[in-house]
């Protein structure tokens, strides 16, 4: 990421990464159970199209609190930061963001927060925050993982933050699949969800699925229609290898 940015560079970006994230209003609190049992589907999911799961990813992203000074916003998340255990890292710092950075690997686990504050849009002179928690793990660290999502529950609800993530898990097939193959594979794991398709795009390399599963308790909306699954496929030319990723309710990790 740059260290230098336009404004109006900052605003689209973080409405794709914490934008996107934001749950629809009506629905209940996502509880830790919901979101524990939304990875175990996909991992099964993932488990019966014949793929290997080899990462998978947890993601908050929301918008938080307008400070009138940035050292209000730092202040925030440093007391964040220590209550989840992470460790200060070097941010960034210019006219138009500032962004504080923690992390932790744990039982393999890596754990991060990022803490963004730019120059609120609507209040002159004051100050927008966002917030983001990554969780990292490979699948043989599932049992810390939860165990780590747990604490980071508890430490956002305490800070009266409501906790809505983004589960996501990325898979390998060994061989080098055809299109036609592709579009088997996809077809098998949105089956296993009970998803039905709501968008696609498609192109030579790349195939990407967004769909609605009663199956998975929450969701967000794309174009007026609900939206809880996210599934992508390519094909690794390089490694020969075939990669598919599948998220609830959007993927947040590069496929």
């Amino acid at each position: 990421m740059k260290k230098v940015w336009g404004i109006q560079s900052i605003v689209i970006g973080l409405t794709f990464v914490f934008g996107l994230t934001v749950f629809a209003d009506q629905q209940s609190k996502q509880d830790l159970h919901s979101t524990q049992k939304s990875l175990e589907q996909l991992m099964n999911a993932m488990k019966e199209t014949g793929a290997r799961a080899e990462r998978i990813q947890l993601h908050y992203g929301n918008v938080h609190e307008t400070y009138d000074h940035v050292e209000e916003a730092k202040d925030f998340a440093v007391r964040l930061g220590m209550e989840i255990g992470l460790t200060e890292k070097a941010g960034t710092a210019n006219q138009q963001a500032t962004e504080f950075r923690f992390e932790r690997l744990e039982n393999d686990v890596h754990t991060e927060l990022r803490v963004m504050v730019i120059p609120s849009h609507t209040q002159p002179g004051q100050w927008d925050s966002y917030v983001m928690v990554k969780l990292n793990a490979e699948p043989k660290d599932l049992s810390a993982l939860q165990n780590q999502l747990s604490r980071v529950y508890k430490v956002l609800e305490g800070m009266e933050i409501i906790p809505q993530f983004n589960s996501c898990v990325q898979g390998i097939v060994s061989d080098k699949l055809e299109n036609d193959v592709q579009l088997e594979q996809m077809n098998k794991l949105l089956d296993l969800l009970g998803a039905e398709v709501v968008e696609k795009v498609e192109d030579p390399t790349v195939k990407s699925f967004s769909a609605y599963s009663s199956q998975l308790p929450y969701h967000i909306f794309t174009n007026g229609k609900k939206m809880n699954v996210q599934a992508g496929i390519h094909v690794d030319r390089l490694h020969q290898i075939t990669r598919i990723t599948i998220g609830t309710p959007i993927i947040t990790i590069e496929y």
